[in-house]
């Protein structure tokens, strides 16, 4: 029997998704945001949902992680720190060091 999913009564193969990988996924996904082609909301959307790879582990808040205390995280610490781990092997400092460098628009700063 083909396995299939569900979203919102749609339903895929999830076989074509075998091939899918986490790291080609992010790099080029930075690539995009670093390409300067998407307007401002959609650029501050890119940079938040790469912030959130590392914020969804903790299944307790939903501030950004620059806002947690050392106890609001220690116990997911050892999920964090792969996906931190997992940026920085693909280039992510080097993208948001880029990022801060030549970014002019303040919102997207903050």
């Amino acid at each position: 029997m083909e396995m299939r999913a569900k979203i919102n009564n749609d339903s895929f193969n999830q076989k074509s998704f075998l091939n899918v990988s986490y790291n080609p996924i992010v790099s080029s996904f930075m690539m995009l945001l670093d390409s300067k082609c998407l307007d401002k909301d959609l650029h501050i959307t890119g940079l938040t949902l790469l912030r959130k790879i590392v914020e969804v582990a903790n299944k307790e808040l939903v501030t950004p992680a620059a806002d947690w205390c050392e106890e609001d995280w220690e116990s997911y610490q050892r999920i964090i720190e792969p996906r931190q781990n997992s940026l920085v092997d693909i280039g992510c400092i080097e993208f948001l060091c880029k990022q801060i460098q030549d970014m002019e628009d303040e919102e997207i700063l903050e």
